[in-house]
Formats: C-alpha cells, structure tokens, sequence
C-alpha cells in the first residue's frame, strides 16, 4: 500500500466542510478529476448540471477541473462557486 494520498478537502464561504484521504493506489488521476465533479455537483440543479455538460462553446465552467494552484500538484473544481472542492496529492495524512 502506498504511503502517498489524494486529500480531497471542500469548502464553503472560505471554511472546510469536507476531507477524506484516499490513497493514491486506489483511484486513478482521472477519477480524482471525476470524483470532484461529482462532489460539486451535489451543490448544483439540474439546469446547472446540463449547463456544465454542454459542447465547449455553450458549457458553464459549474463542474470544470484545472490545476489547482498552490502547494503540491492537484486539481480543483471551480473556486468561484458557493462551495469548491480541491485535492492535492501528498504524503499520508
């Protein structure tokens, strides 16, 4: 079992509302991406959810993933949002 881990952390108004670990030998990069979109999209309605899936030229940024800047290497969903999740891969927590 690895010792590195994905943290992902949620927060609201600027508080954390969320963290898990998850160890980086049970997910997949690309189902980090996955899964913080998932988890913003609790946050979101419907209307909000088929804005986020439309054709790159129509889409709402809603459930985008970049890079998140920072320490470490990871990914976030969008920090402009009410509540925006983040996960940075380190070492275990």
């Amino acid at each position: 079992m690895s010792d590195r881990f994905w943290t992902v952390t949620g927060f609201e108004a600027g508080e954390k509302v969320f963290e898990r670990a998850i160890p980086v030998d049970s997910i997949a990069e690309s189902e980090v991406k996955g899964l913080l979109q998932r988890l913003a999209a609790r946050g979101l309605d419907e209307d909000e959810v088929v804005a986020s899936s439309l054709g790159s030229e129509h889409r709402s940024a809603a459930l985008a993933v970049s890079e998140a800047e920072g320490e470490g290497f990871g990914f976030t969903t969008d920090q402009a949002a009410g509540r925006y999740y983040v996960a940075t891969l380190g070492e275990a927590p």
